[in-house]
């Protein structure tokens, strides 16, 4: 059974907002991991998963597969979803938070009965170097490896695991454009489709297979280095300059 049903969600959608609209089905024959293998394509996709702390049990694990990029900020730069397509501008001295707030002022969402409180938003990460945008902090080694500052999905089809009720989710978020019956098909087909996956064998890829002896990495570090800062940080720490350090390398394969 698809929820909402038709008729809820034409009156949904003519008070505006984005809807989620959804498909339970048992979860006994499927985890986490197994889904997102199936499903986790070329795209752009995550996996969230709750944690578990002794006897309890993290109740939900969340799954998104195809997801549009909603922010990413890298070197001075904001690109932005608008219209269904990236734009990109000078970020002028704002901080990824902000941007990403300014953003999700235009979607307003409507809740519907059985759905945990998460069922879609901004999914992503922030560097550690965006500290720099709220601390002023002396200047670091040249940026290497050019990796965006942060970068923030949007999530419009998500797979909600539920652990205690062992059933899955299966949503596929609609925003609202003024044709609800056009919106809602296509909705039902996406669910369709990743059931539809959900349903072939798993195949294992083949970079799952190889074992940790066959697994070999370049430091950024020699290990004399590595022992060296070792030693300077222990020095930094005994001398009062620092309570804790953290030596780390770099390991590329």
């Amino acid at each position: 059974m698809i929820y909402p049903s038709r008729e809820e969600f034409r009156k949904l959608s003519s008070e505006g907002g984005i809807i989620p609209v959804y498909r339970e089905i048992p979860a006994d024959l499927e985890t986490p991991v197994s889904a997102f293998i199936k499903l986790r394509g070329k795209g752009c996709s995550f996996l969230l998963e709750s944690v578990e702390r002794g006897e309890q049990l993290g109740r939900y694990s969340f799954l998104g597969i195809d997801t549009p990029i909603l922010l990413k900020f890298n070197e001075g730069k904001a690109s932005f979803n608008k219209g269904g397509r990236l734009v990109t501008e000078s970020a002028d001295g704002k901080d990824p938070l902000n941007y990403l707030k300014e953003l999700l002022l235009g979607y307003r969402r409507v809740h519907i009965a059985g759905l945990p409180r998460f069922w879609g938003g901004a999914v992503g990460y922030l560097s550690y170097e965006v500290v720099r945008f709220f601390e002023k902090l002396p200047s670091i080694k040249p940026d290497e490896m050019k990796l965006p500052e942060a970068v923030f999905l949007l999530t419009d089809n998500l797979i909600i695991f539920d652990h205690v009720m062992q059933k899955m989710q299966i949503v596929s978020t609609a925003f609202p454009d003024g044709d609800a019956d056009k919106r809602y098909e296509e909705s039902i087909k996406k669910i369709e489709t990743i059931i539809s996956s959900l349903k072939k064998p798993l195949e294992i890829p083949a970079e799952h297979s190889a074992s940790m002896e066959s697994f070999a990495a370049d430091s950024n570090f020699t290990r004399e280095e590595f022992e060296r800062a070792v030693e300077k940080a222990k020095e930094y720490i005994e001398a009062g300059d620092a309570f804790q350090i953290v030596v780390s390398q770099r390991l590329k394969r």
